[in-house]
């Protein structure tokens, strides 16, 4: 859970990147936070942003998934050598 919240807050402080001097002068001059000017959003952002929504959704889908347990014992099959073919196997 931890690296879900590192990878969270590290997704959401990436476009403040883009208010520092590096920031413009490799997407230009007029970029900010919310106005990137030359960049724009690449797919290993997606990508990453899907991930961490989705390290945040199995666990949730996982815990409310409702499946039928039985708390009987499993049936057994009892195999009667007078049933089996005896030239199955060869």
């Amino acid at each position: 859970m931890l690296a879900c919240f590192l990878q969270t807050i590290s997704l959401l402080l990436y476009p403040l990147i883009l208010d520092t001097h590096v920031g413009r002068l490799h997407c230009g001059s007029n970029a900010h936070a919310y106005g990137p000017d030359l960049c724009r959003v690449g797919w290993a952002y997606v990508a990453s942003t899907a991930g961490t929504l989705l390290t945040f959704y199995c666990p949730f889908l996982a815990y409310f998934s409702f499946y039928r347990v039985y708390d009987d014992q499993p049936v057994r099959y009892e195999v009667h050598s007078e049933n089996m073919n005896s030239n199955f196997l060869l």
